[in-house]
């Protein structure tokens, strides 16, 4: 069979591929569509009309394919994303690669030089939402959800990676491109534009809880919990005004956020900007007012407690609260029962508590 000998090829060839292969089981679908390949990180599916047609050179470009779609966890990261366009994004991002590394594709393959160097998560920003595929090129497979658990799935692939990458360095096999895609695969660059939308737009369930206690049931003596909704409802936004935040930094967020709030509609945006303390009573925004514009405020030493206190006293229950700061200052709030991301300005940062992302 075909694929047999090109998978003996690349494993003869090509080491560091080859043993990665080795961890994939391989299945006929003569039903898949479109009618070539397909994986979710632990399975590889294969239309066999679609091997049979192609030269070994071109079936090992596609075992490749389906291996870069694997380490780089693309059927981790697709999160909340429309599956068909974030597999685009994905052919787009990793078929130049492929041929730079050396590997033959066929020739309709998504690849696109306005699309070069850029992850997934940027390109899939840039393209529209009723994506099809371009004149003459197309999609070479799909991409499925794994069965495994997320992390399960990240941290086995890494494992792996690893794992090949130092069996190819004891045979003095690692040339500069497969360095770098190595690199890539254990820490992909993804740009905190699409990390910060990520945040913002990933379903939140309904759920209760007993730190918001039903108010109706107070007055008798009764805490009981009440429903709440995690949708994108009311968004918080705290702005450090230390005075170390740039004003290409301050203009990047400010953009960033506003295109982010227009595309999500949440019901209520609170603006609000500390330093030591909070500056003023924070700003409340309808999503009929956006694009909003952030005051200039400037501050001095900066405590990142207020704003937490702030909601906790005014029974505000937001869907999400983002921190744009540096991280240089203290919190002696609480962990919150509301998701909470810092946005730094600086690298090597340590947050109190929920996620961090670093602009630089």
């Amino acid at each position: 069979m075909k694929l047999s000998k090109a998978k003996n090829k690349l494993l003869l060839n090509h080491a560091f591929w080859g043993i990665l292969l080795l961890r994939l089981r391989f299945v006929a679908d003569p039903h898949c569509n479109p009618p070539t390949l397909w994986t979710d990180g632990e399975t590889v599916g294969f239309h066999p009309d679609f091997i049979e047609n192609l030269p070994y050179t071109q079936i090992m470009g596609c075992l490749v394919h389906e291996l870069f779609h694997c380490i780089m966890k693309h059927h981790c990261r697709i999160q909340n994303r429309n599956p068909k366009k974030w597999n685009i994004a994905c052919d787009y991002a990793i078929n130049p690669v492929i041929r730079k590394a050396g590997f033959e594709l066929p020739d309709w393959v998504l690849d696109d030089i306005q699309y070069h160097d850029m992850s997934a998560e940027q390109i899939y920003s840039l393209l529209p939402d009723q994506q099809e595929d371009g004149e003459g090129q197309k999609a070479l497979d799909e991409i499925k959800p794994s069965s495994k658990a997320i992390d399960q799935s990240i941290q086995e692939w890494d494992i792996a990676v690893e794992g090949a990458r130092q069996a190819v360095k004891n045979q003095g096999n690692l040339s500069g491109i497969l360095k770098g895609i190595i690199e890539e695969a254990l820490d992909p660059k993804v740009p905190w534009q699409s990390l910060l939308r990520d945040f913002m737009t990933y379903p939140k369930k309904d759920d209760y809880t007993l730190r918001r206690p039903n108010r109706r049931f107070v007055t008798q003596g009764l805490y009981l919990p009440e429903l709440y909704s995690m949708g994108l409802g009311c968004v918080f936004l705290c702005k450090d005004t230390s005075g170390s935040i740039t004003p290409a930094e301050d203009a990047d967020f400010n953009t960033e956020v506003n295109m982010i709030m227009q595309d999500t509609h949440p019901d209520s945006i609170y603006m609000a900007y500390c330093d030591s303390k909070l500056q003023i009573e924070p700003d409340l925004y309808e999503s009929h007012e956006l694009p909003f514009e952030m005051k200039p405020i400037k501050g001095f030493g900066t405590d990142f407690t207020a704003p937490f206190t702030w909601i906790e006293e005014n029974n505000i229950y937001p869907a999400c609260f983002i921190y744009f700061t540096d991280m240089e200052g203290n919190c002696a709030a609480p962990p919150p029962d509301y998701p909470v991301l810092w946005l730094s300005t600086r690298k090597h940062k340590t947050a109190p508590f929920g996620e961090l992302v670093e602009m630089v």
